[in-house]
């Protein structure tokens, strides 16, 4: 049985507002973006399992990252990753109770653009 591990988006959060400046030759202009913080939750476990039960894991996901609120996770995944935990491992096990311990969860933020660059 192969392990296997997938991820999912669980939340944005805020709408940061990026510049730049374009040269072109000696003139420039300004242009802008905007980004979020995406948080994705990954999972490992065994490929039978992640596959069968692929629907409950993100439906627990999503139900965990509430509890643990986007900002939070968005702050510090690291940090709220306990919270996140209990709760998720909670609703799976009452879905999965012989196997919800057998999938590893992490989660992770990175700021992504969510618009492309403009001229100002």
């Amino acid at each position: 049985m192969a392990e296997v591990c997938k991820s999912i988006e669980i939340g944005r959060h805020g709408n940061i507002p990026e510049f730049r400046t374009r040269w072109q030759g000696i003139r420039s202009r300004i242009e802008t973006r905007r980004s979020s913080v995406i948080v994705e939750a990954q999972f490992c476990g065994p490929d039978d399992l992640l596959g069968e039960a692929w629907g409950d894991v993100v439906q627990c996901a999503l139900s965990a990252a509430t509890t643990a609120t986007i900002a939070t996770l968005a702050a510090s995944p690291a940090a709220a990753l306990p919270a996140f935990e209990v709760s998720f491992y909670g609703c799976l096990a009452a879905k999965l109770p012989q196997r919800a311990k057998e999938i590893g969860v992490g989660l992770s933020a990175e700021q992504r653009p969510v618009t492309d660059w403009t001229k100002v």
